[in-house]
Order: structure tokens, then C-alpha cells, then sequence
């Protein structure tokens, strides 16, 4: 049971990352398009370095 927890976790976090970084690139790509402002883009950028580093530690964490 605690195993099948794990992966559930794990699963999670992979599907985060996925949907993260896509929602990142389509943000990036408006902003190239001239349809997001810096201030946006910059806030965006940091959310998504964190969000990314809290996720990839929790799998670093469980996959010890």
C-alpha cells in the first residue's frame, strides 16, 4: 500500500513537470509574440524555476 502511495507521488510529479513546462513554453512563446509583458514573463519565469525544483526534490527524496 505504501508503495503504490509512492508511485502515486511520483506519477504526480511527473505530470506537474509535463503540464508546468508546457504551460511555461506557451507563456514564452507569447511573450516572444509580443503578447505578454516582461513584468509577466519574469514572474512566470520564477514560479516555474520553483515549482520545478519543490517537485524534482520530492522525487529526489523518495527515489533515495
Amino acid at each position: 500500500e505504501e508503495d503504490a502511495r509512492i508511485v502515486k507521488v511520483l506519477e504526480f510529479c511527473d505530470e506537474k513537470i509535463e503540464q508546468y513546462t508546457a504551460d511555461h513554453e506557451a507563456l514564452v512563446a507569447q511573450y516572444n509574440e509580443g503578447e505578454v509583458p516582461q513584468c509577466v514573463k519574469v514572474e512566470a519565469d520564477t514560479v516555474y524555476f520553483n515549482l520545478i525544483k519543490v517537485l524534482n526534490k520530492i522525487k529526489e527524496i523518495i527515489n533515495e
